[in-house]
């Protein structure tokens, strides 16, 4: 059986390793770890490692007590250390820092990072005298010195033409002299006092302890492997989201806006979620080069949301998955999802599908899939519109993972269902294999798009292993751990080449009716059966003769002008010489459609 030549990362408890089914393979220790298709990134207990995939090619920094690798785009990555500090890294140079970012995000021309600020200290605000309280000291003086009541008059006139500030001081300097006044005639003890009163730290029975002006800090009960521990809840500071431009090597001054509950990017524009509690929540297109507000959409009754970006085809959309606080009979929450097209400025609720909404995808063509119900769930194909234009086959599934030529797609049910896959042909559905694999969490497709692989991580109950699959599901290897925390291919996409060495038979599913759990037999065992395995057409092959055939009409009309310009007579030539233009367009389109 053929093994695919593309390399398998795997990140676990020992570390990193480029090339997981080599045994020869050295396992380098890591404390945290990003993974690419061709680079990668991981830290050390003082450094931070910027790595090739397929070469030697090695960059490290020292930059200690990193607490996460926040996003890793190519060869640049931005991490923030435990002291709240972040370093904007590619290759061998520090590209930018900041302090006090909690979190952070980028792509090829931007970085987006929210940044904790200090508060501003409280105003207090000075209070005047009322005309009140000047009348109140009028009469109040007059009763204590009848003898001064002309100068007294005087006083509060010019008091009250006086400034504020001035008469401000006038007024603290009054009350001052009263205070001083009192603590004089209250040093004399008259007699028969109590000794409460004499000794006031000897506090009587029943009576109240002062209030101190400092507030106790409110702390929260935590559940810890050594017992119950109490934790103090510390104020949040507010947050602003901030932008550096990668190629203006600046801050983009025009983006300073608070911290939204979620946000994410694509090439040009920036996406915020907000939630609030007594209005509608609010998804906003921002432009990221100049702050320009593209576009905000209400959603009523949203308490969270998701951002999906388009990570494969790095095209300008998103779609956002919001969480909503209304019933629906079932115990899901109510689910509502949005397809953001940032370039043309629209936000697009999707409406034909129903909860739960258990996974999404991009695909080309500016098509995206939804898989949503449940038992048996269904997989809706949508375009930019968001129009249904396909349906796939419904099952007990809840992930869906196309391979990187999107002529394959596996139907998975993990989670909460016991890990079974159905390997079929997209767009024709034709079935090419099922598998099992109780417990796996992750599925990712090779570069060349026929072997795929399984991770069990360290987040199941049982053991923790990656096995590697071709579309028949024939196992060619697997690797155990003891706990594997995540697993992926290395390289960029290839063009898809079907299988040489087919099997004889493959097992698949009987075309039967989907029976409840609750009306199923207990002896009722799944029915499966063997038949001849389906062969997929070979088109990137197809794709190279139709340009050979293209290639061999050009030199036969490069012949025609040579004869022609030697006055020789070509019937039919000129007929052939006017279609030259038009056949080296259609060549260099098949070019651009066939990977290298």
């Amino acid at each position: 059986m053929s093994k695919t030549t593309s390399q398998v990362l795997s990140f676990s408890d020992k570390g990193i390793c480029l090339d997981t089914f080599n045994e020869k393979a050295e396992t380098v220790p890591c404390v945290h770890c990003k993974l690419g298709q061709e680079w990668v990134a991981y830290t050390t207990a003082s450094e931070l490692v910027i790595q090739s995939t397929t070469t030697k090619e090695q960059h490290r920094h020292s930059i200690p007590n990193i607490r996460s690798i926040e996003s890793l785009v190519g060869s640049t990555a931005s991490v923030i250390t435990k002291e709240d500090k972040m370093y904007f890294v590619r290759k061998d140079k520090v590209l930018y820092s900041a302090e006090r970012v909690k979190s952070a995000m980028h792509g090829e021309e931007f970085l987006v990072y929210s940044q904790e600020v200090e508060e501003m200290p409280e105003k207090k605000e000075v209070l005047l005298p009322t005309e009140e309280e000047i009348a109140g000291r009028k009469s109040t003086g007059s009763n204590a010195n009848p003898s001064n009541t002309a100068a007294s008059h005087e006083k509060e006139a010019r008091l009250e033409g006086a400034e504020p500030a001035k008469a401000l001081d006038k007024q603290n300097a009054s009350l001052s002299t009263d205070q001083a006044s009192h603590n004089k005639a209250s040093a004399v003890e008259p007699a028969g006092e109590s000794s409460a009163e004499k000794d006031p730290a000897k506090p009587t029975k029943g009576a109240k302890p002062a209030q101190s002006g400092k507030k106790e800090p409110v702390t929260l009960k935590i559940q810890k492997k050594e017992g119950m521990r109490t934790a103090i809840v510390n104020k949040a500071k507010p947050r602003f989201l901030k932008v550096y431009s990668i190629a203006e090597k600046r801050e983009i001054q025009e983006i300073k806006i608070p911290a939204p509950l979620v946000f994410s990017m694509t090439q040009k524009f920036l996406v915020t979620v907000r939630v609030y509690r007594a209005s509608a929540g609010e998804i906003e297109i921002i432009r990221l080069s100049n702050g320009e507000k593209v576009k905000k959409q209400l959603v009523l009754n949203m308490i969270s949301a998701v951002l999906t970006q388009d990570i494969k085809h790095k095209e300008e959309r998103m779609l956002c998955l919001c969480s909503l606080n209304t019933t629906n009979g079932t115990y899901y929450d109510t689910k509502a999802l949005y397809y953001i097209d940032t370039a043309q400025g629209t936000v697009k609720n999707v409406s034909s599908i129903s909860n739960p909404i258990t996974d999404l995808a991009f695909l080309k063509k500016s098509e995206f899939a939804v898989c949503y119900d449940n038992s048996p769930s269904k997989i809706g194909i949508f375009n930019s519109k968001t129009e249904k234009i396909k349906n796939l086959k419904e099952g007990v599934r809840n992930k869906m993972f196309f391979n990187k030529q999107e002529n394959i797609v596996c139907m998975a049910g993990m989670n909460n269902l016991p890990g079974n896959m159905e390997i079929s042909e997209y767009p024709s559905e034709a079935m090419l294999s099922i598998n099992e694999e109780l417990g796996c969490s992750v599925i990712d497709w090779s570069p060349e798009g026929r072997y795929y692989l399984v991770g069990i991580t360290n987040k199941m109950s049982i053991d923790n292993k990656v096995a590697l699959y071709d579309y028949y599901s024939q196992k060619s290897t697997e690797v155990r751990f003891k706990e594997l925390k995540s697993c992926m291919f290395a390289g960029k996409m290839l063009a898809f080449r079907p299988l040489e060495n087919l099997p004889a038979k493959i097992q698949i599913k009987k075309a039967d009716e989907y029976v409840p759990p609750c009306l199923r037999k207990s002896e009722q065992k799944e029915a499966k059966e063997w038949a001849a395995p389906h062969i997929i057409k070979d088109t990137a092959k197809a794709k190279e003769n139709r340009m050979a055939s293209i290639r061999k009409e050009l030199e036969e009309i490069e012949k025609i002008e040579e004869q022609m310009s030697k006055g020789q007579v070509v019937p039919g030539g000129i007929m052939k010489i006017q279609k030259k233009e038009a056949l080296l367009k259609k060549l260099n389109k098949k070019k651009k459609q066939v990977p290298q």
